[in-house]
């Protein structure tokens, strides 16, 4: 499609072709899993993150990890859209459900928001 354009047609100006480009971006597809609303420790003791016992906040990741997990290295959103970690917080473990049904992990995460360690409850 060309359209023409005109520049400074107040003195005679010039006509020249112009192709309008337009640019689409999708977002990748984001898989729906499950989190503890609040972390704790990595070790058994008080706030020990494993003895959490409400693990239904919803996460995004962009892998479906239904069958497996959340994994190592996933970015994992606070919301299905948003561009928001769901933590930064290096400190804190939380609770989310492993492949096996009734069994769990416990993550945390860097600063960027992956997943930069796991343990198995």
């Amino acid at each position: 499609m060309f359209t023409t354009i005109t520049v400074d047609s107040t003195s005679g100006g010039t006509t020249m072709p112009y192709t309008p480009t337009i640019t689409f971006e999708t977002a990748a597809a984001r898989y729906i899993t499950y989190i503890a609303a609040t972390g704790g420790s990595s070790s058994p003791g008080p706030g020990y993150a494993c003895s959490i016992t409400d693990v239904t906040t919803q996460v995004w990741t962009v892998a479906d990890r239904s069958t497996t997990g959340i994994q190592f290295g996933d970015l994992v959103y606070a919301s299905s859209t948003g561009s928001t970690p769901y933590s930064t917080n290096t400190l804190t473990w939380w609770k989310t459900p492993k492949s096996t049904p009734g069994s769990y992990q416990i993550i945390n995460f860097n600063s960027s928001g992956e997943v930069a360690g796991f343990q198995l409850c």
